[in-house]
């Protein structure tokens, strides 16, 4: 969910439901990953590498272990209702 906010702040997709739809799943199967009742396949793992190359999937399956990047200290902290048009 941490990678997922930073290409939602980088602009790449404006929500998860968005985000769902490219990558061809339930709008609600990215929420409940971050709610740890689903987990993320391999498929899923490809499909969103190839969708955004600056993902970090190495960081995402292995952590900071395998990478060298510190994990999280908390996880983000989604806002409620409609994005804000600009």
């Amino acid at each position: 969910m941490v990678e997922i906010s930073c290409l939602i702040e980088q602009g790449y997709f404006t929500s998860y439901r968005e985000l769902a739809t490219q990558l061809g799943v339930q709008h609600n199967t990215i929420t409940e990953i971050g709610k740890g009742r689903y987990y993320c396949n391999l498929k899923l793992i490809y499909q969103a590498a190839a969708l955004y190359p600056e993902l970090d999937i190495l960081w995402v399956v292995l952590g900071e272990a395998g990478t060298g990047r510190p994990d999280p200290t908390q996880l983000p902290v989604r806002e409620r209702g409609r994005p804000a048009l600009n």
